[in-house]
């Protein structure tokens, strides 16, 4: 058989097709990052990349470390590392949300500020908003039916609410 430009040679991918997909997308996982260039993935992953259809939400020179898939009725996130940090806790959780189809809740005993935690205790009728920075914090806070508040938290403070 001739071979032409066009024949592969070999087995696995060709010069002619490149296997990896580098392209960035926006995202509900990276939706309130500002800049995702920055987040923080630690060691993060080595020699990583993303299938054709996935979608790469963040890759440093080339490795891919926050991607989504979809399969089927399925969903699937792959982070390549993540340290605690409070931007990170975000992250984790948008991609919670998003891997269970879930993003209407996102609104729901939710801060608009990384720094800023709610915690829910329906058994007692009330919630907490507690600002974990060293410095005053402004936020939205939105409870349990999805409205939502302005407020301004002192360094450190916890503030209690009825529900």
């Amino acid at each position: 058989m001739a071979r032409d430009a066009t024949t592969p040679t070999g087995t696995g991918f060709t010069l002619g097709y490149d296997k990896f997909n580098w392209d960035e997308h926006p995202h509900f996982i990276t939706e309130d990052i500002s800049e995702p260039a920055r987040v923080d993935f630690g060691e993060g992953s080595k020699a990583v990349y993303a299938l054709e259809g996935a979608q790469v939400l963040v890759q440093r020179n080339r490795e891919v470390q926050l991607a989504t898939n979809t399969y089927g009725r399925g969903r699937a996130v792959y982070i390549g590392g993540l340290p605690y940090s409070p931007e990170n806790a975000r992250i984790l959780y948008r991609a919670l949300l998003w891997s269970t189809g879930k993003e209407s809740l996102l609104r729901r005993w939710f801060s608009t500020n990384p720094n800023v935690d709610v915690h829910a205790c329906p058994g007692s009728g009330r919630y907490a908003v507690c600002n974990n920075a060293l410095e005053p914090q402004d936020t939205t806070v939105f409870t349990g039916d999805g409205t939502g508040f302005s407020l301004t938290l002192k360094a450190g403070a916890l503030c209690w609410f009825e529900m």
